[in-house]
C-alpha cells in the first residue's frame, strides 16, 4: 500500500489509483513469438484490511512487510521536518485533518515531534461538529516486545514553541526497555492506522464520520519528507 501512494505521488496528475492491470511482455528469439500478459492487482488498502482484519492475513501480511526493517538513530522523523522548515501540518498531512477512532472516541491529531523521551503526538478529542475544548493531551507511543502500541498520555504546556510535558514522573524510567518508532508498520499505526476518518455530510445534510486512507498517504508523506543525518 506504502509503495503503491509513493508511485502515484511520484505520478502526479496521472496516477492510477489502488488497483490496476499490469502488463508483461514477453519475446521469444528463438522462436520469434512475442506473448502478452495481463492480470489484475489489488492494493491492500486501509479499507480493506480493517474490513478483513478477523477473516484473512491483510493486515499480518501488512506488518510483516513493513515491520521487520527497523531504522537506527540516524532518522528522526522531526528533527527533519524542522531541519528543512517543513511542518507536519503542511508538508505531511497536506493541510489536512487527521482524525481516528479508538475505543469509541475520536481524536485528532493536531503535530507531531519528538523530544528526550521519545517521538509524541498533540492530540484532542472531537466530534462529528467540532473539536472538544480543553482535551488535548501530549501522547508519546511506545512498542512493547511483543510490538503492541502504548499510548501515555499527559498535559502539557507550550513554553517557546516547544511542548513540555507536565508530570511528576520519571519518564525514562516509565518508558526503559520499550521501542520507539523504528519502522513504517509502527509509524503507520501512531498516525491512525486503519481506523484513520473524516468528516463527511451525507444527503441528509448530516455530519458524520467515515473510514479513509489518511494514515497511508501520511506515512508516505514521511517517506518522501525525512532523510538520515546522512543526507540519503
Amino acid at each position: 500500500m506504502l509503495e503503491t501512494i509513493a508511485e502515484n505521488q511520484s505520478l502526479e496528475n496521472q496516477e492510477v489509483g489502488f488497483d490496476r492491470k499490469p502488463i508483461w511482455h514477453h519475446f521469444n528469439p528463438n522462436l520469434g513469438t512475442a506473448s502478452l500478459v495481463k492480470f489484475a492487482a489489488f492494493t491492500d488498502t486501509s479499507e480493506r484490511m480493517r474490513h478483513l482484519l478477523s477473516k484473512s492475513s491483510a493486515y499480518r501480511k501488512f506488518k510483516k512487510m513493513n515491520d521487520s526493517i527497523k531504522w537506527d538513530d540516524s532518522i528522526d522523523l522531526a528533527q527533519n521536518i524542522e531541519d528543512y522548515e517543513t511542518t507536519f501540518f503542511n508538508d505531511i498531512l497536506k493541510k489536512e485533518e487527521l482524525c481516528y477512532i479508538q475505543d469509541g472516541t475520536y481524536y485528532k491529531i493536531i503535530d507531531f515531534g519528538r523530544d528526550d523521551f521519545g517521538y509524541y503526538t498533540i492530540e484532542c478529542k472531537t466530534n462529528e461538529l467540532a473539536d472538544i475544548s480543553g482535551t488535548r493531551k501530549k501522547v508519546y507511543h511506545k512498542f512493547n516486545s511483543k510490538g503492541e502500541h502504548l499510548k501515555f498520555r499527559y498535559d502539557f504546556t507550550k513554553e517557546d514553541g516547544d511542548y513540555v510535558t507536565n508530570t511528576e514522573e520519571n519518564l525514562e524510567e516509565k518508558f526503559q526497555g520499550l521501542d520507539d518508532i523504528n519502522t513504517l508498520f509502527k509509524l503507520y499505526n501512531v498516525l491512525g492506522g486503519i481506523y484513520t476518518v473524516n468528516r463527511s455530510t451525507d444527503a441528509n445534510g448530516d455530519v458524520k464520520f467515515v473510514f479513509n486512507n489518511k494514515a497511508a498517504f501520511a506515512t508516505s508523506n514521511f517517506m518522501n519528507t525525512v532523510v538520515d543525518e546522512h543526507g540519503d
